[in-house]
Formats: C-alpha cells, sequence, structure tokens
C-alpha cells in the first residue's frame, strides 16, 4: 500500500512466502516494512523514517527487526523514468533459531530504485538494499528485486520479480544466497 501527498509518502508493505515439495516445508519467509518519508528542497530530496521486521526459517532467523532513517534523492521521477538513490543508518536486532547468539548492529542502508516503462503502461524495475555491517567488518546482507510490472487497473497490478537474498555471513547451515 503506498499513498502519496504532495510533500509525503506513506508506504506500508507485507510479504508472505512459503513452499514444500514432496509433503516437506522447504521454505517459510515474511517480510513487514512501514516507511514515511517527506519531500523538501524542490522535491527532489527528502527524509525518511522505516521500520523493517522479517523472518527466515530456513537462514536459521525466528525475527529482525531494523528501525532506521536517512535521506535520499530523486534523480528523475517521472512515468516514464524513476531513478532514486537513498543512504540510511539503523540498528539490526536479530533473534535466531538455533543456538546462535541474538545480535544488536549498526548497519547503514543504501538503496536503489530504477524503474523504466517498456510498453503501454508496463514497467520493468530494479530495485537493490544493502545492509552492511559497521560493527562487523565484512558482514553485509544484499535484496535484490528485479520485477515486470503491468497494471490490471488504476489500483491492481500484476507483478512478476526474480528475488535475491545474500547474506555474506549466514548462521548455522544456512545458505549464502536465497533466490
Amino acid at each position: 500500500l503506498n499513498r502519496k501527498t504532495k510533500n509525503d509518502e506513506f508506504t506500508v508493505k507485507g510479504e508472505l512466502f512459503y513452499s514444500s515439495a514432496n509433503d516437506k516445508m522447504d521454505a517459510q519467509k515474511w517480510y513487514n516494512m512501514f516507511r514515511y518519508a517527506y519531500s523538501f528542497h524542490e522535491r527532489k530530496w527528502y527524509n525518511f523514517f522505516k521500520i523493517e521486521n522479517d523472518h527466515d526459517r530456513f537462514a536459521n532467523v525466528s525475527y529482525r527487526f531494523v528501525p532506521s532513517l536517512g535521506t535520499g534523492y530523486w534523480f528523475c521521477d517521472s512515468e516514464e523514468l524513476k531513478l532514486m538513490f537513498e543512504l540510511g543508518a539503523g540498528l539490526e536486532h536479530t533473534e535466531f533459531r538455533s543456538n546462535a547468539k541474538d545480535t544488536n548492529e549498526m548497519v547503514l542502508l543504501p538503496r536503489m530504485l530504477f524503474e523504466k516503462a517498456i510498453f503501454a503502461k508496463s514497467r520493468f524495475s530494479q530495485e537493490l538494499s544493502m545492509y552492511p555491517s559497521l560493527t562487523e567488518n565484512g558482514k553485509y546482507r544484499l535484496h535484490s528485486e528485479t520485477a515486470l510490472i503491468n497494471p490490471l487497473n488504476d489500483s491492481f497490478a500484476l507483478r512478476l520479480s526474480f528475488v535475491d537474498d545474500y547474506d555474506s555471513d549466514p548462521t548455522g547451515d544456512a545458505k549464502k544466497n536465497d533466490y
């Protein structure tokens, strides 16, 4: 859900993913996010406050909570092309399912969004979000989502996505990459 006004933007996002094969669960994830942004200086610059929360059973994450704030800049914000970059900082609290010790880390939050109209009202989108740790050298997470978006009407769209979640330092027997 996204609501834009002249100077504000409110976003609430929720995702749930579950899969199984041969009567055995092989994925269980959820993610939710609340974000508020306020535009200033000719509506190109904005500041934001964001709260993210997620769970990934097979990455041994019981839950992860990341409140953050930062600033961003719209290089282009038209119907044909959107290009935005933002940088924030936050505190990441992770509680693990395994015997791994829970963590509290300061993280940076660089994020980039590119969206281009490709035909009619359909669009191609690429979003990259990174979570490098300021507490542990070389530790980071990366979330990449590539999507084709086709509007069905003014309120709904069909979105086909390829998502890649990478963790440079997974716990236990979790894989570094999850597609």
